[in-house]
């Protein structure tokens, strides 16, 4: 054999032996990717309703290995984009994670609470997408939440007396009238109470607070309003029944209660009102309680009606003043400014939790429901009897009872007794 031929027989082999090396790695797959990485949502749920910081988290994968995940937010009303940012990786980088809508180290009066949240009150849709080291790029996945870090407001218009001014009246029923704006659900309401004895006022401040906790009533408006205690007679009482009436002897604290005697009690109160929305910040969990709490409840008085609730000043409804707690209302930082000022005046509004006899609204209950009625100038004054000529009228003034019921027409009588010709005969 040549040289010459020798040269090409190792040239021949030496050729083959690259192809069969080249074609070995491509088939192999370790050295080129082309497959898109996966990603997922699995934390928070769809339709998540979130209060406070919260983290998004799920799952990635790819055939060879994620180079990174970045999570956006999009507000859809008005629409803006929040981020993207990066999500934090495991070690097998097989998951994701990442904390959203931080919070500021900052102090925020009651009505600017909302700017200590990096996100405002909204919906939105998280998005993410993930990435190998390749720059494939997975396909996106989204869910939609809600952020809420804003309590329901109470705009209550009965019981509506303050301080000294007489109490709002109440019999057998118990109901608070008023509107509720949230942007969700009310959860629960809890009444707050502290009875007042007038004739000894120095103990109201010793005297407890107690609470009576009301869940599951949906909503309620100046039309619709909410019954939270009645005293009903008789044994078949349905379970609704039952617990208004249970309700109602815890108030007015006594189990058993002669419905025949009058016996008025006073009580000074506050409304803590609690939404549905929860934590999410543990993936796997369904989100935790409690939802955010109001520290305040608002007062339709006069000074409110007249100067926040009229439409010539702010129309300050329960709607409005919603919105303004959470910085999406439409009034200017003038107009914001000014009305926190007359919103903290008292009487226009009064702490959820805490009872004072100065700002909390009054109310009075009184388990004889009877309606009331009177003679007008017919009383003895230092034991003469009024007397009236022949003829003339005498006023009869008739006046509903505790629960507000009309009186019926039909059932007026009027008994006149002779008495003689003096008070003596």
């Amino acid at each position: 054999m040549t040289k010459r031929t020798f040269k090409t027989i190792i040239k021949n082999t030496t050729l083959l032996a690259a192809l069969l090396f080249t074609s070995c790695t491509i088939g192999l797959g370790a050295a080129v990717d082309t497959a898109a990485p996966t990603v997922e949502i699995s934390y928070p749920p769809k339709n998540a309703v979130i209060r406070q910081s919260f983290v998004a988290a799920g799952l990635c994968d790819d055939d060879l290995e994620i180079d990174k995940v970045e999570v956006t937010l999009t507000e859809t009303t008005p629409k803006k984009v929040y981020g993207p940012y990066p999500a934090s990786l495991n070690e097998e980088k097989t998951n994701w994670q990442l904390t959203l809508n931080q919070k500021s180290s900052a102090e925020y009066n009651d009505f600017e609470a909302y700017k200590q949240w990096e996100l405002p009150d909204g919906n939105y849709i998280v998005s993410v997408i993930s990435y190998d080291k390749k720059k494939n790029a997975s396909q996106e996945s989204s869910v939609p939440v809600s952020i809420d870090n804003t309590p329901p407001v109470l705009l209550v218009s009965k019981p509506l007396a303050v301080g000294t001014e007489n109490a709002s009246v109440y019999g057998r029923t118990l109901n608070i009238v008023g509107d509720i704006s949230e942007e969700h659900e009310t959860a629960k309401l809890t009444l707050f109470y502290k009875e007042y004895d007038p004739a000894n006022p120095a103990s109201f401040d010793a005297a407890p607070t107690k609470s009576l906790e009301i869940k599951g009533f949906g909503t309620m408006s100046s039309d619709n309003p909410l019954t939270i205690a009645r005293l009903l007679e008789g044994e078949n009482q349905d379970a609704d029944e039952n617990v208004l009436s249970q309700n109602y002897k815890k108030i007015y604290g006594q189990e058993q209660i002669d419905i025949t005697q009058s016996n008025k009690k006073l009580f000074y109160c506050g409304f803590l009102l609690e939404d549905n929305a929860k934590v999410y910040q543990t993936p796997g969990d369904t989100g935790l309680e409690e939802g955010n709490l109001s520290t305040h409840y608002y007062i339709l008085s006069d000074d409110f009606n007249e100067n926040l609730f009229s439409e010539n000043t702010y129309s300050l409804n329960a709607r409005n003043l919603m919105l303004l707690l959470s910085g999406r209302s439409s009034y200017s930082q003038t107009q914001v400014s000014q009305i926190t000022n007359l919103l903290q005046k008292s009487g226009n509004s009064a702490l959820s939790k805490t009872i004072t006899s100065a700002e909390s609204t009054k109310f009075s209950i009184d388990p004889k429901n009877n309606p009331l009625w009177s003679i007008t100038g017919f009383d003895i004054t230092n034991g003469d009897f009024t007397t009236y000529e022949l003829g003339s009228a005498v006023p009869l003034v008739l006046e509903a009872g505790g629960d507000g019921i009309a009186v019926d027409k039909k059932s007026i009588q009027v008994e006149l007794y002779h008495l003689g010709a003096s008070p003596q005969t």
